[in-house]
């Protein structure tokens, strides 16, 4: 493709973790990821179950909010500035100059309620879904602190968020902070920080606009990236919905409170993976994206290969009537423990090889959007029938499907083009029209 010259691309030294700065910033995570769930979970004596169940349910019904606004973007920033020497700090600023204000119609929705005297949960949901904007602002402000080098930032943000929730917490035990008062400090504070790392960032600017046909393009690839994050939170909470209606209702309190320390893990492994972004798609810029999308195919074939091995030795023995017909509650934990360990392995590499994918070519988001479909739908298929028949454990066999219709679609796309992209890509795509041809194709 003929244009103008094309400038080099970010050096990957630039983007070098060494063990130490890794420790450093899952140290920060780790200690802010304990502290919000023990604050979480003490609320609940400090507070009461009444008004504990009204935040309960207003959190419940917003989570989403934090993937939706920090998953996808965050994939396409953390992929897209290392490449894209001059479109990338454009796709920065415009970021910049939408985050740090977009919770605050939210936040105002909610301080009208408050000063009206709004009765009801009205004023409290308002509140949490302005909380979890801000608190996905902040995740994708970060990322993007993360996109120039710039990887203080990070821990030294959730050191903050982590003095600042037991600050909160603290009031809150203490009778000082109603369920409003707490999520209007919370976000208080997540918008302050939010102002702080966008100043020290960039300029914002909202002058990538006018460039419609790539703004487009942009918010497409976002969402597309969101895919695989996606397809592990909705199909989670589809079964766990399945299960709330089921007559095995009884068993939700227990998975749930296991899968939290699942998907812990999980998270972990996906910030891991994220830490590392700039330099992986750095490495897989141009031809070197064929090797990359080669690579995630073998990955999801022996994934595909792993579930079906585990689902059909796990299905032999539900079928045998040794794994559902457990009765007793810490019999219960312990299947479901054991399912989930022996699942860990083929879940990391699944992890592993979207994550290769993702940082390839112009057609790997749409290959992660359409295996993200598959994952869920099968998910879903054999989760309506196998949950309310089998309850906790056929919500993990469910997921089981899940991940093999995911593998199976990443294991056939990815072999299916890759020689085709390979010869149509240069070494040094980065030009700017390049830029947006490495986006979607």
């Amino acid at each position: 493709m003929t244009g103008p010259p094309r400038p080099p691309a970010a050096p990957a030294q630039r983007y070098a973790v060494g063990l130490r700065v890794l420790s450093a910033l899952l140290a920060g995570r780790v200690l802010y990821r304990l502290i919000h769930l023990a604050t979480t979970v003490l609320l609940l004596p400090a507070w009461g179950a009444d008004r504990y169940g009204r935040y309960a349910a207003a959190m419940a019904t917003f989570s989403w909010l934090i993937a939706v606004v920090f998953t996808g973007p965050e994939k396409t920033v953390l992929k897209l500035v290392p490449r894209a020497s001059r479109t990338g700090p454009a796709v920065v600023r415009a970021l910049l100059a939408v985050l740090w204000w977009l919770p605050l119609p939210v936040a105002a929705g909610f301080g009208l309620a408050l000063l009206a005297g709004a009765g009801g949960n009205l004023p409290l949901y308002l509140g949490v879904a302005a909380m979890l904007l801000a608190s996905g602002c902040t995740l994708l402000l970060i990322g993007l602190h993360r996109s120039a080098g710039r990887l203080r930032s990070d821990s030294t943000s959730f050191l903050v968020m982590s003095a600042g929730q037991l600050v909160l917490f603290g009031l809150a035990a203490a009778d000082r902070l109603e369920p409003a008062g707490y999520v209007a400090a919370v976000t208080g504070m997540q918008v302050a920080i939010n102002l702080a790392l966008t100043v020290t960032l960039d300029r914002p600017s909202l002058a990538i606009l006018r460039r419609r046909r790539f703004l487009r393009r942009l918010a497409w690839t976002a969402l597309l990236l969101a895919g695989t994050d996606l397809f592990l939170y909705l199909a989670s909470a589809v079964l766990f919905g399945v299960l709330a209606g089921s007559a095995h209702a009884g068993q939700l309190g227990r998975l749930y409170a296991l899968s939290v320390v699942w998907t812990a893990g999980v998270t972990m492994l996906l910030y891991v993976l994220r830490v590392y972004a700039p330099r992986t798609s750095l490495r897989l810029a141009g031809r070197a994206g064929a090797a990359g999308r080669d690579r995630a195919a073998r990955l999801a074939t022996v994934v595909a290969a792993g579930n079906a091995i585990w689902l059909a030795g796990a299905g032999t023995v539900v079928w045998l009537g040794g794994l559902a017909a457990v009765s007793a509650a810490t019999g219960q934990v312990l299947v479901w423990a054991g399912l989930l360990a022996t699942r860990a392995p083929a879940v990391a590499l699944l992890l592993w090889a979207s994550y290769l994918l993702e940082n390839t070519d112009a057609t790997a988001p749409r290959v992660v959007g359409l295996a993200a479909v598959a994952g869920l739908a099968g998910a879903v298929a054999v989760g309506l029938p196998a949950v309310p028949a089998l309850g906790g454990v056929g919500v993990i066999l469910a997921l089981a499907v899940g991940d093999l219709g995911y593998a199976a679609v990443v294991a056939a796309r990815g072999r299916r083009r890759r020689h085709r992209v390979a010869a149509r890509l240069p070494d040094d795509d980065m030009s700017i029209n390049s830029d947006i041809d490495d986006l979607t194709g």
